[in-house]
């Protein structure tokens, strides 16, 4: 990870500035392991790993700070520099995600979506702008009972894309970036 890490995003510790792109002995996590999507932002990193079944783990490192990490640990000044798995609800397991400075989207091999993370703005779609330590399951009625595929955290929004190509955009709409729709709720 090329650039300076003061916040742990790199899962390795602080490190200086530097041209170099380093590997990430952070994501080496150990025999019949294999890292299948990786995502970052200003805050935190996350990523998918295949163990030996068939299922994806959740990993997540970096800055404490809007909650992202999604372990219910929570400090401003404190860094969680090594990749520590994510617990989803109910055995729900991860299939894709992403993450932006406020909060981290993760879409489930059943369909569901776990938010956590800084919920101003309405940005968690779990109906109410309440913060998330740890993973919540959004109500599958808010997408018409319809599986996500799909997600995508911006810093004031998260999108959906559902199986049957509809989408669903929450969160701030101050500058129209939720567009005129049908409101479903």
């Amino acid at each position: 990870m090329a650039n300076e890490d003061s916040q742990g995003k790199s899962g390795v510790g602080p490190l200086p500035s530097s041209p170099l792109v380093r590997a990430l002995d952070a994501l080496d996590r150990g025999e019949g392991l294999t890292v299948e999507d990786v995502v970052s932002c200003s805050k935190h990193s996350a990523a998918l790993f295949e163990d030996v079944t068939p299922s994806l783990s959740l990993y997540t490192w970096g800055k404490t700070t809007n909650l992202a990490l999604g372990y219910g640990q929570f400090s401003h000044s404190a860094d969680q520099n090594r990749a520590r798995q994510v617990v989803l609800p109910r055995g729900e397991v991860p299939s894709c995600i992403s993450c932006s400075a406020f909060h981290t989207v993760c879409v489930c091999e059943s369909g569901h979506v776990a938010v956590w993370g800084f919920g101003q703005g309405y940005r968690l779609a779990t109906g109410d702008d309440q913060s998330r330590v740890d993973p919540v399951l959004i109500d599958p009625g808010r997408f018409c009972g319809v599986p996500i595929t799909k997600a995508l955290a911006s810093v004031d929004n998260s999108m959906f894309l559902d199986a049957e190509g509809h989408t669903y955009l929450v969160g701030s709409n101050k500058f129209g970036q939720c567009g005129r729709s049908l409101h479903l709720d």
